[in-house]
């Protein structure tokens, strides 16, 4: 993976500069792929054991080093043991969503996660961390966050973890100076800097500026209205336009709409009805920049 080492550059120039460098890019961006798909298909893997209650199978997803809730290994297994070996007990485990970040030697699964047994009926978000150790990716620790209705995202490839690769025709949507201000005064909150427009070849692309890491929440609409959604968390500001027409072959045009009361910026992408579409995820963690493109 390209650092980009010369700090001056603005967010615009360092996006120019990973335009020029998509040839040395790809071969990382690919292998970054092949790994994305390693560890989705192991969450599944791992999600169908916990289902089957099979314990051998279920904890060797698990590495020595795990701890959650104050649970090392031995903890978790013996708890998880008990709920299986319970009489007549059925385990009904059901994930969408899956978003999956790779830095080096850890990975980051996030995904909406239905559990259902005899006593219990939950839905919320499961963030596994885990980490590769000998060509195998072990889960070293897990959190679980209740929601309170549930998403209506179908699946969407998401591949994270490389720098972007965009080309030179560009449009955006800026917040004005005011924001900039705003910035200052409320730093915990995430700031969203610029949205971006790209094409290059046979795909287009948005580049969304934030001021912190944030991974979004993505959903995708088919149908005679087929869209994208990304809802950008914790943003309690948003001055930026609100529609901008960008005629591409497969984007048509972004829009934006912020919820005070939710603190969620959510930037919809509309979709050319006529074509079939991949959908491709990275981010440039070091700026803070989050794509999304559309083949």
């Amino acid at each position: 993976m390209i650092k980009l080492k010369d700090k001056r550059l603005s967010i615009r120039k360092k996006i120019a500069f990973l335009i020029l460098c998509t040839a040395w890019l790809w071969p990382t961006s690919a292998a970054t792929a092949d790994a994305i798909d390693v560890v989705r298909e192991g969450v599944i893997a791992w999600s169908k054991a916990w289902a089957s209650q099979d314990i051998e199978t279920y904890m060797s997803f698990y590495s020595r080093t795990f701890r959650s809730k104050g649970l090392d290994y031995n903890g978790w297994r013996a708890k998880k043991t008990s709920i299986f070996q319970k009489k007549n007990a059925v385990i009904q485990v059901e994930i969408s969503d899956l978003w999956v970040f790779i830095e080096g030697k850890h990975a980051i699964a996030t995904f909406v996660q239905h559990y259902q047994n005899q006593q219990i009926k939950d839905f919320g978000k499961k963030t596994l961390v885990l980490e590769n150790s000998n060509n195998s990716w072990k889960i070293i620790s897990e959190e679980w966050k209740p929601l309170l209705m549930p998403d209506r995202m179908p699946r969407v490839r998401a591949d994270a973890g490389a720098d972007i690769e965009f080309n030179n025709k560009s449009q955006s949507i800026r917040q004005d100076d005011s924001s900039r201000k705003f910035k200052d005064s409320s730093t915990q909150k995430t700031l969203v800097n610029d949205i971006n427009f790209q094409v290059k070849d046979n795909w287009e692309g948005v580049c969304i500026v934030l001021n912190k890491f944030s991974i979004p929440r993505v959903q995708a609409f088919e149908g005679d209205k087929p869209r994208i959604e990304i809802d950008i968390l914790e943003v309690s500001y948003w001055n930026g336009d609100s529609r901008i027409p960008v005629n591409g072959k497969r984007i048509r045009q972004i829009r934006t709409s912020l919820n005070r009361d939710l603190e969620k910026l959510r930037v919809f992408l509309d979709l050319n009805p006529a074509e079939d579409y991949i959908i491709n995820q990275t981010y440039l963690k070091s700026d803070n920049i989050y794509c999304i493109e559309v083949r």
